[in-house]
């Protein structure tokens, strides 16, 4: 029997597919947290439990970030099949696009200044670091550095991309003191507006 060859060819995307054959395929992660297995509060669920700390104190704030929660995750949704490489959180708080700065960066480094201990657990003891935090358009935004090295181009960002990243910010995510600051964070946004 004639053994026969096949030259597979898949085109490379911005926006975290490949082409095979002219039919894209996803190679990103994307998890709203709404398994069964491990549940985590939808964001409107969320944003009801006024005991929570991080959330808007004011019910009328807390129901207008409630109303805009169909469009948003829950508290450890992650995602990395879009341009921003890597998003995260009930906010989808991004790496940012391109070579520019990301809300995640910048919530993560709230996160640092705020809560040291959960911030060195989850993440600086692998190498993840925010750089270059300012406040831009009302959000907090800088960029990552891993292991020293400034991720500020998209062949440097797409490493972002790969499980260990995204799982380690789901998990983080579990941590009350980690979750807190990135509420706390997210919610800044509007007053800076």
């Amino acid at each position: 029997m004639p053994v026969t060859s096949a030259i597979v060819e898949f085109e490379s995307s911005s926006v975290g597919y490949k082409s095979f054959n002219g039919t894209p395929h996803t190679f990103g992660i994307a998890e709203s947290g709404h398994g069964d297995d491990d549940p985590d509060p939808d964001f409107y669920t969320l944003l009801q439990d006024s005991g929570r700390e991080g959330l808007p104190e004011s019910p009328f704030d807390r129901n207008v970030w409630a109303s805009l929660s169909e469009s948003e995750g829950s508290l450890r949704a992650i995602n990395t099949w879009d341009a921003a490489f890597l998003s995260a959180g009930p906010f989808q708080h991004t790496a940012g696009t391109n070579g520019g700065k990301g809300e995640l960066p910048g919530v993560l480094d709230t996160v640092r200044e705020n809560a040291r201990d959960a911030y060195w657990h989850h993440f600086g003891r692998f190498g993840v670091k925010p750089i270059g935090a300012e406040i831009s358009g009302g959000a907090k935004r800088a960029y990552f550095e891993l292991h020293g090295e400034k991720l500020d181009a998209p062949e440097k960002k797409r490493q972002l991309r790969r499980f260990k990243w995204p799982h380690r910010f789901r998990e983080a995510l579990r941590d009350e003191e980690i979750s807190r600051w990135v509420l706390t964070e997210s919610f800044r946004r509007l007053g800076r507006l």
